[in-house]
């Protein structure tokens, strides 16, 4: 977990970029000198040219509202951990500190937290960095899960479900894990969740973290 020491708010610059107001400014109404309608016309294109980017305005004033807001806490994580771990947590979280509105924010990669507006980091993929508070929360470790059907079945039978990092076979394979059944073959999942979640269904055997939900139907 990271914590951005005195979190700043950033993205303003980013919601109006000047050249796109330049461009709708510069744009003139279509119109022909030499028929009195279309001049008649002319406010009215005006209007509708800059209607778009004046809706543009009103929504990104409002967005920064979200930024601005000081009980505002920024939360980057995965979506697996936010999904399983973090979003059951927050009616408690909330009834603890009500005056604190919880942004999760979550993504594949961990964000840059000296330019992005992040006040805290809960992932398995961080390294210390200078300038801002680092530690471990806790030590995972991985367990074997499928359905109590596939369970049953002789490891010849059970199909493989493969993840990325440390959910793939391999790195299973190199630590002299357990042999299950695992073979090369079978369905390939860049997302913790979607794999943990075709375990459950019964596609095959996994990979998981043992910091999964407690009440997740996986044999082990």
């Amino acid at each position: 977990m990271q914590g951005q020491r005195g979190g700043k708010r950033f993205g303003a610059g980013r919601l109006v970029q000047p050249s796109s107001t330049s461009s709708y400014i510069d744009q003139q109404p279509s119109v022909n000198r030499g028929c009195a309608d279309h001049k008649s016309q002319w406010p009215t294109d005006l209007l509708n040219s800059t209607q778009g980017l004046l809706q543009q305005i009103a929504l990104g004033i409002n967005r920064l509202d979200q930024y601005r807001k000081p009980n505002q806490l920024i939360i980057n994580t995965t979506a697996a951990f936010a999904k399983y771990w973090l979003l059951p947590k927050l009616p408690k979280f909330r009834a603890l500190h009500p005056k604190i509105d919880v942004w999760l924010n979550t993504t594949a990669e961990a964000p840059d937290m000296a330019t992005q507006a992040v006040d805290v980091c809960i992932r398995d993929d961080l390294v210390s960095v200078v300038d801002f508070e680092y530690a471990a929360l806790a030590q995972d470790k991985l367990l074997v899960a499928c359905h109590p059907s596939i369970a049953a079945l002789s490891p010849d039978e059970r199909q493989t479900l493969h993840g990325e990092r440390e959910m793939d076979w391999t790195y299973w394979n190199m630590q002299q894990g357990s042999d299950v059944g695992q073979k090369t073959e079978g369905y390939n999942f860049n997302e913790p969740s979607l794999l943990l979640d075709a375990a459950v269904q019964g596609m095959g055997i996994a990979l998981v973290s043992s910091k999964r939900p407690a009440n997740t139907p996986c044999a082990r």
